[in-house]
Parts: structure tokens; sequence; C-alpha cells
């Protein structure tokens, strides 16, 4: 079995489940979905989407054949660096969504880069990102 190497965020789900992305789908398939997990928070997210969309039962089907191929990672074991870095973040000023911190200390804690479109979500955190819809696909260390 392969191991782990990245953290797929919600908006890259979203990208594969409305087949928004070639290059998205063209780099899971290089890597291979065996490397690839997501972090239950985004199931959480993708589940809301499914509930308030107009096929709530097809939506939950899709998401259920996509995340059966792949680990759903706990956020127990990223607790304490989750508030660490949210008390740290506070005391100088800046922000993040807590879902987006969830995420990427999730990926922190199990050593995994962060996949998403939307690296200045997670540009706080000490952590690689990776790009996927982009040619050039890795970010680096932002934090």
């Amino acid at each position: 079995m392969a191991q782990t190497r990245y953290l797929l965020d919600t908006n890259v789900f979203v990208n594969l489940l409305r087949n928004n992305s070639t290059n998205v789908t063209t780099r899971l398939t290089q890597v291979g979905i065996a490397v690839c997990a997501l972090s239950e928070i985004t199931e959480a997210e993708l589940r809301v989407g499914a509930e308030i969309s107009q096929r709530p039962a097809y939506q939950h089907a899709l998401i259920d054949q996509l995340i059966a191929t792949m680990p759903v990672l706990p956020i127990t074991s990223a607790i304490r660096l989750y508030a660490s870095e949210r008390a740290r973040l506070q005391a100088s000023g800046r922000k993040l969504q807590d879902f987006d911190l969830l995420i990427g200390v999730t990926a922190v804690a199990n050593g995994l880069t962060v996949v998403t479109n939307n690296a200045k979500h997670f540009d706080r955190l000490p952590l690689q990102i990776e790009d996927w819809t982009l040619e050039n696909v890795l970010l680096g260390d932002l934090a």
C-alpha cells in the first residue's frame, strides 16, 4: 500500500465532482489516488454542499463513491496543533477560517502536502501546498 502524501482540500473535490478541471484529474491520475487523503472536515463541507443542492441523494452518492477511494483523516491528532496555531494567528492579528485551519493542521500533523486552488487559505501555516489547477503545481512552503 502506498504511503499517503497529499491531503486534498474541499475545492479539489468540488472540481472533481463538477468535472471543472482537466489539470486536477490529470495530476490525480499521475500521482495516484492511493497517495491521497481527505480531512473529515472536507467530508463535512462536501456533505453540506450535497444537502443544499438540487439533488441531495445524487450528490451524496457521488461523494460516497469519491471518498471510498481514499482515507478520511480524523482531526483528533491535530487538535493541539490547531489550538497552538489558532492562538498564534490570533495574537498576530491574522485570521484564518476554522475549517481551513483544521484542514491545514491535519496536513501538518500527518506530514502531508495540501492540494488546493486557494493557497491563500493556507499561507499562514508551515506546510507544503500544491495547486493542481495550474501547470506548475508546486507552490512550496508558504509560511
